[in-house]
C-alpha cells in the first residue's frame, strides 16, 4: 500500500515585492488546501491552510504548549501555588501540566482555545515581518479543523498587512514586549495600567489581529506606552528571587567553610552542630521556597527543589508540620 505524499504547487522567495500577505493571497483566491511552509535563518514556519483560510501555525523555536503555559503563567490567569500542585502530580498520572490544568478547571476550554488562537495569530505577525526566507506550499487533500479555534481569511491578514508595513518597529517591540506592563494611559483607554499587553487583550472580547490593528498606531502616537524589560514588576521580582537564591548560596557556603574551619562535624564530642547546621539549611531552603510560592512547603516539596534529600532533613530534627 503507498502512501500518498503532498505536492508542492508553489515556491519562491519572500522580499519586499512578494511578502506573506502576497503569498497568502495566492493560496486564498483558488481555495487551497495544504501547509505552508517557510523558513528563515534558523526558524522554520508551519501554517495550516483548509479552503484558502490559516486554521493553525507553529514555529520551530517555540512548542505550542510549552508557549500557552508561559501565556497562563505570565498573564496571572493561574495561581503559583495551583501550578505548583499540578506539577507535583504530572509523574504520577502521566500528563502533561497543561492536560491537569485543563481537566481539573484551573484553564478553561474557552481560555485555552482564546490562547491557541492568539498563538496562531502571533506567527502570522512574525512572519509579516520578515523580510527575506524560502516557501513552498505543499497540497493536501485534508487539513483536520483545530475545534474552537477561528480560522484567519485573507481579509484578516489584509486588515493588518498595511499596518505591519506602516509600523513595523512598533509592531515588532510590542510583540517582543507583550508581557511587560502598561505604564502610560489616556483616561478610559482599552489598555489597562500597571496591566501586562497581554493581559489587556485577554479581558477584551476581540480577535488579536484586530487589537493589534488599533494599538499598534496607537503606540506609534505616544497614547499609551509600556514598561521597559527591566522597569516591569515580573522582572523586578525575579531578579529580587535570583539574589535572594545567591545570597542564599553565599550563606551556606560561608557556614560551610566556618563549621569546617572549627572542625564541628570531626568533634564527636559535639555532635549537636551537624544537627544545627542541617536544621539551618532546611530552615533556609524552606524560605527560599515559601517566596516563591506563597505557602510554606512540606517535606516533599523540599525533596523535589533539589537542595535537600530526605537523609538531610532527617538529621535536622524538623517535623514535617502539614501531615498529620
Amino acid at each position: 500500500m503507498s502512501v500518498k505524499k503532498d505536492i508542492e504547487i508553489l515556491s519562491g522567495s519572500i522580499s519586499s515585492g512578494n511578502t506573506f500577505f502576497d503569498i497568502c493571497r495566492e493560496i486564498a483566491l483558488p481555495k487551497w488546501t495544504g501547509m505552508l511552509v517557510i523558513k528563515a535563518g534558523k526558524t522554520k514556519y508551519n501554517f495550516y491552510f483548509r479552503e484558502g483560510e490559516i486554521i493553525y501555525s507553529e514555529n520551530s523555536l517555540e512548542k505550542t504548549e510549552s508557549k500557552i503555559l508561559e501565556m497562563i503563567r505570565r498573564a496571572d490567569l493561574v495561581s503559583r501555588e495551583t501550578l505548583s500542585s499540578s506539577e507535583k502530580k504530572k509523574s504520577k498520572v502521566m500528563r502533561t501540566l497543561l492536560e491537569i490544568l485543563v481537566e481539573e478547571g484551573h484553564v478553561s476550554m474557552l481560555l485555552y482555545s482564546r490562547v491557541i488562537s492568539t498563538l496562531i495569530r502571533l506567527n502570522i505577525l512574525k512572519a509579516m515581518l520578515l523580510k527575506k526566507g524560502e516557501y513552498k506550499f505543499l497540497e493536501r487533500k485534508t487539513i483536520r479543523e483545530v475545534h474552537g479555534v477561528k480560522p484567519v481569511s485573507v481579509l484578516d491578514i489584509n486588515n493588518i498587512a498595511s499596518v505591519v508595513d506602516s509600523y513595523p518597529a512598533e509592531t515588532k517591540k510590542i510583540l517582543k514586549n507583550w508581557y511587560n506592563n502598561v505604564s502610560e494611559t489616556k483616561e478610559g483607554h482599552y489598555l489597562v495600567k500597571n496591566k501586562s499587553f497581554l493581559q489587556s487583550f485577554l479581558a477584551r472580547e476581540i480577535d488579536f489581529l484586530s487589537f493589534m490593528a488599533k494599538a499598534v498606531p496607537d503606540y506609534a502616537k505616544k497614547e499609551w506606552q509600556m514598561q521597559g524589560l527591566f522597569g516591569s514588576f515580573s522582572a523586578f521580582q525575579t531578579i529580587l528571587i535570583y539574589m535572594f537564591r545567591s545570597l542564599a548560596v553565599f550563606g551556606i557556603a560561608l557556614f560551610l567553610y566556618l563549621v569546617f574551619m572549627t572542625g564541628a562535624f570531626s568533634a564527636v564530642k559535639n555532635p549537636r552542630s551537624v544537627e544545627e547546621f542541617y536544621f539551618f539549611k532546611v530552615k533556609l531552603t524552606s524560605s527560599m521556597i515559601s517566596l516563591e510560592t506563597g505557602s510554606e512547603p512540606d517535606k516533599e516539596q523540599l525533596i523535589m527543589s533539589g537542595l535537600l534529600t530526605e537523609k538531610d532533613i532527617e538529621i535536622s530534627g524538623i517535623k514535617d508540620n502539614n501531615k498529620p
